[in-house]
């Protein structure tokens, strides 16, 4: 993102052309590809930059797999069968993912609208946070569309105390897949594509906490946050190397289907 969301093997029925490997969450069968996948080396070079067109291939397997789209060009639930739509994801007429920089929020949403008129698939969306510029109270987006359809996309960010200004200071952008978790009510579960998260597929169980009068520095601008505007995320792994201290939600989306 700017400066910078599964292990079981499916065996699928004649009926079907995709034949799924080894990318789905053993729990609610939900699509975990890595950034980091040397498959996707040749995209830009490197992985980081890469975890919103990979989410982006994440959205296209889940589709895929409950049979709410189809594309017969797909011909395995895979690594390979997916590269096609993480790279177009990646492209500049798509999210416009960059070498050293990574995805803009507004450039996500509208690749991942893009891909969905591919596919011939409409959402009901709804947004909320400065990153994805609507409005700020991104908390009241997280208790509104609660269905088995509906998936959640966070922006966020990697923050650690400033050494030149009161508040935190931004490190890198991230971005995740999430799903409200259907067995425990108020609780989200997290796809991470990230090299920390990297392993067999996993589910990450995450908080969402509200944070009042919470000030922090996104680039060389301040936010000073109003309660229930500011929410801060735990239970997803940060990078070792950026001496993270909070991980904020700058922006939030919802894609019922």
């Amino acid at each position: 993102m700017k400066n910078l969301v599964l292990g079981v093997l499916l065996v699928l029925s004649a009926r079907t052309a995709l034949a799924s490997a080894n990318i789905f969450t053993p729990q609610h069968r939900y699509p975990d590809l890595n950034q980091m996948d040397p498959a996707f080396k040749t995209i830009l070079g490197e992985g980081w930059p890469l975890c919103a067109p990979v989410i982006g291939g994440n959205l296209v397997a889940w589709l895929l797999d409950r049979k709410i789209a189809k594309d017969p060009a797909v011909k395995s639930l895979d690594v390979r069968g997916l590269e096609p739509w993480v790279r177009k994801f990646a492209s500049k007429d798509y999210m416009n993912t960059r070498d050293g920089h990574g995805t803009d929020g507004a450039d996500f949403l509208k690749g991942l609208d893009k891909g969905l008129r591919d596919l011939g698939v409409k959402a009901k969306v709804a947004t909320a946070g400065p990153a994805y510029g609507a409005d700020p109270k991104i908390s009241t987006l997280f208790f509104e569309a609660r269905d088995p359809k509906t998936v959640y996309f966070l922006f966020v960010g990697f923050y650690r105390p400033s050494t030149s200004a009161p508040g935190l200071r931004r490190q890198r952008g991230h971005t995740l897949m999430v799903f409200a978790d259907p067995d425990h009510k108020g609780r989200f579960l997290a796809v991470d594509t990230s090299a920390e998260s990297a392993g067999a597929p996993a589910e990450h169980s995450i908080e969402i906490l509200a944070q009042s009068g919470l000030q922090f520095r996104q680039e060389n601008r301040f936010f000073k946050g109003q309660p229930g505007s500011v929410l801060e995320l735990k239970g997803i792994a940060t990078p070792a190397n950026l001496n993270v201290e909070k991980i904020i939600i700058e922006g939030a989306a919802s894609y019922s289907f």
